[in-house]
């Protein structure tokens, strides 16, 4: 006890020394801040008064460029101090959450390393008093106990010895308590966190950061990492602490927000996630979900007829057997490695086949021949989109049509001079005919060298012969032909599946290219089991050069069944020189009761058994790419030695207790629906802040709400709900990835509902996402894995 209070007395004297640098080092920003800030506003007064005078002078409108240079480069540097005041504030409220005291290799000198969301360095004498969590000597505390470790520094690795590893508690300036760390009561102080209610919005993990989740943030020498994670396991959370790695580390590498595109699955899912990189001190990075790139590449022209959430609802409402089997193979056909073949040969014969080539004369001569600018287009550099190389051909055209423009119009003045009946004056005339003539000349000329893409993929259903020629040598389903007919149709009537959509998106790009994202250098994709083939060969061709990071769970796939050899397409398609597949599978979001209950609802999956490695901490390509580290003996973990795991991986939970999930029946709708209202206001009143009613479809989510919203406080959760997850909501499985509630209810539980292997999956994704409590109600007869899983 006297120790401790001997070491408390030495951490707030620190922490009070800190706190005094802090609140200089903010006093002074905010000086300098209010400086620029009067003169920024200065400067922008004075261009604005200079442009009111001189903007028909081109020196002075030069000047004013000048003048635009130098404001956006004060504005700039407002924004940037702007942006180091904010973090200094947060510094006040807590500026470290663990220390620890490190000895290089063959010294005795002890250094004590506090470690913080940011780093504080005193101006004046260049001591760091606290150093950012994403440093490299910071990740000895995530990575180690106490004794020997090592760090990657600029100059090479680092090795050493820790003596101590501490955490402490300080919130709104208030120092409150240290701990020294050991693996219990860090798990304590774990578990106390994943007790609390769930927040609204998903927050930062960098004070219990994991081994496992640290070498995914801080790897750096793989092109594509792939993360396996179970549910709960912190994927999302640790691919944006990752995004904060990636940023901090590219301040050499010029690696900013603008050049990392995440890749969610929908609004709301992206609103949620919103807050982690802004806590972190990063500006928040662009979050895409798959339609919106659709929609870029095509622009305002292209109308995606389903989304992939409607996809699902048609999918999973479908009751007639063979219309379901129909539409799900339909769209395992259009997304596969197999169409994407048959897409890639479609593109090289309407090159040399299907442009509809024509001669081209004007003014009474023929100014080009068909076979002539046939052979030009394919005489062009092949690595040109075959739409720029038309594009070029139509300006050639064009320009030449332009000179004859004057002849032609000397020639319809003589012609109306001819016939002086007309009210118009002879010029004006023949420039309207001119006109009028070329709009019809144009429209000629781009029957080839405009691509209706639409049209184009239409056509490859609709002519029998040619879609089966292109499918030459390829395995094909066995209900082709029906599934050919049924595209051909819909197609006719302009209503175009989410497959299809997929499909035109990719040849659009392949014949046209797109520059959209040409400046995104590192991709983040979550929720990756949902994806197929033709969404990676999408993402190939939109970032060619980018680096990967994708993160998934083949446990949580809708309507799908997909196994670890999933990760080897993805490896395959996007084809980068170093990859490599880890495995996150404890899980720290449920309880241990909900985890036993959840886990009854799939199954193991198992590690192909040929052996792999990686070289040098996950550097060097894979083949074949599953593997897990693992770490046992000497340094902990060793950065140099990885070794594979071919037994089955199994999900592990982070031991927290809790009340074990209940099953509750109604005697018919009326009685259940009292009873998830009954359950509903005993959650409330035992303090949980967020409450989610899970339903098998939005069609059935809508019934509900409309039965229950007048009696009870519930918002429907749809495709347009992007608000904050605080209230009670309702909402179909499929919506609720990746989100958390406090509390969560699944309705309607019955045999009719789930009896699927495809619906016990949907039941581990609405088991999984709860924190505390879990209650599955039914009517009738319960579903046969409920009785299962007792």
């Amino acid at each position: 006890m006297q120790n401790y209070e001997r070491e408390l007395a030495k951490e707030l004297e620190y922490f009070q020394k800190t706190i005094a640098l802090v609140k200089a080092q903010l006093e002074k920003k905010l000086e300098t801040s209010e400086r620029s800030r009067g003169n920024l506003l200065s400067s922008r007064k004075e261009m604005w008064d200079e442009a009111a005078h001189s903007s028909d002078d081109f020196d002075n409108v030069v000047e004013i460029s000048q003048y635009l240079e130098e404001l956006n480069m004060k504005t700039a540097s407002y924004l940037a101090g702007t942006n180091e005041i904010q973090k200094l504030e947060k510094m006040q409220d807590s500026p470290y959450f663990a220390r620890v005291d490190f000895s290089e290799a063959d010294t005795q000198e002890k250094e004590k390393i506090y470690i913080g969301r940011y780093s504080l360095i005193d101006d004046d004498t260049h001591n760091m008093y606290v150093f950012d969590w994403r440093s490299p000597i910071a990740g000895i505390f995530y990575r180690y106990e106490l004794g020997q470790v090592q760090y990657q520094a600029p100059g090479g690795i680092i090795r050493g010895n820790v003596s101590l590893k501490r955490q402490y508690e300080i919130k709104r300036g208030k120092f409150e308590y240290f701990f020294d760390a050991n693996v219990q009561i860090v798990d304590e102080f774990l578990r106390k966190l994943l007790s609390k209610n769930a927040s609204s919005r998903m927050t930062s993990i960098v004070e219990t950061i994991q081994k496992d989740q640290d070498i995914i943030i801080r790897d750096s020498k793989n092109e594509l990492l792939m993360v396996q994670g179970v549910a709960g396991s912190g994927k999302t959370s640790v691919a944006l602490h990752r995004v904060a790695y990636l940023m901090y580390q590219g301040l050499s590498s010029k690696l900013s927000s603008n050049n990392i595109a995440i890749l969610s699955p929908n609004a709301l899912f992206a609103k949620y996630i919103s807050n982690v990189l802004p806590e972190l001190g990063e500006d928040n990075v662009e979050t895409l979900a798959f339609e919106e790139i659709c929609n870029q590449v095509f622009g305002k022209d292209f109308q995606a007829a389903q989304t992939r959430n409607q996809f699902f609802e048609k999918l999973i409402t479908c009751t007639i057997g063979t219309q379901k089997y129909l539409m799900k193979s339909s769209m395992e056909f259009k997304a596969s490695n197999t169409f994407v073949t048959m897409l890639k040969r479609l593109v090289a014969y309407y090159e040399r086949k299907l442009i509809p080539f024509a001669d081209v004369a004007y003014n009474h001569q023929q100014l080009f021949d068909r076979h002539l600018l046939k052979a030009k287009l394919l005489n062009g550099d092949a690595r040109t989109p075959i739409a720029l190389r038309l594009k070029r051909i139509e300006t050639m055209i064009l320009k030449e049509i332009r000179e004859e423009n004057k002849f032609r119009l000397a020639e319809l003045e003589r012609f109306i001079d001819k016939y002086p009946d007309h009210i118009y004056e002879s010029q004006a005339f023949a420039r309207m005919l001119s006109i009028r003539e070329n709009r019809i000349l144009l429209a000629y000329i781009r029957k080839f060298t405009e691509i209706d893409y639409e049209a184009l993929y239409r056509k490859m259903f609709h002519d029998k012969s040619l879609f089966y020629a292109l499918a030459k040598g390829l395995e094909l389903p066995e209900n082709m032909e029906e599934i050919r007919l049924q595209t051909d149709e819909l197609l006719s009537l302009k209503s175009s599946q989410y497959g299809d959509a997929l499909a035109i998106t990719f040849l659009k790009i392949k014949l046209a290219g797109c520059d959209s994202y040409k400046n995104i250098k590192q991709v983040v994709i979550d929720e990756v089991q949902d994806y197929y083939p033709i969404h990676f060969e999408i993402l190939n061709l939109l970032f060619p050069k980018a680096k990967y990071t994708v993160l998934g769970d083949v446990n949580q796939t809708i309507e799908k069944q997909t196994a670890l050899t999933f990760y080897e397409d993805v490896e395959r398609i996007l084809d980068k020189k170093s990859s490599a597949l880890l495995t996150l599978s404890k899980s720290f979001r449920c309880t241990n009761q909900i985890i036993a209950f959840s886990t009854k609802f799939i199954t193991e999956l198992t590690r192909p058994k040929t052996p792999a490695s990686i070289d040098g901490g996950c550097q060097g390509r894979l083949s074949p790419v599953w593997t897990r580290l693992t770490f046992s003996g000497g340094l902990n973990p060793p950065l140099n030695e990885v070794s594979f795991n071919d037994t089955p991986v199994k999900q592990e939970c982070f031991s927290r207790d809790g009340v074990p999930p209940e099953i509750i029946s109604g005697a018919n709708r009326a009685d259940l629906d009292e009873g998830l209202k009954e359950f509903i206001e005993s959650m409330e009143e035992q303090g949980y802040k967020s409450i989610c009613i899970l339903c098998k479809s939005l069609k059935e989510s809508a019934a509900l709400y409309s039965r229950i919203n007048d009696s009870i406080d519930v918002v429907l959760m749809d495709d347009t709900y992007i608000t904050e997850l605080s209230g009670t909501f309702i909402t179909p499985i499929y919506m609720a990835k990746g989100l958390e509630f406090d509390a969560v209810l699944v309705y309607d539980v019955d045999d009719m509902h789930y009896q699927s292997a495809y619906d016990k999956k949907l039941l581990y994704i609405a088991s999984t996402r709860a924190l505390h409590r879990l209650a599955l109600f039914y009517m009738g007869k319960q579903s046969r894995f409920l009785i299962e899983s007792e």
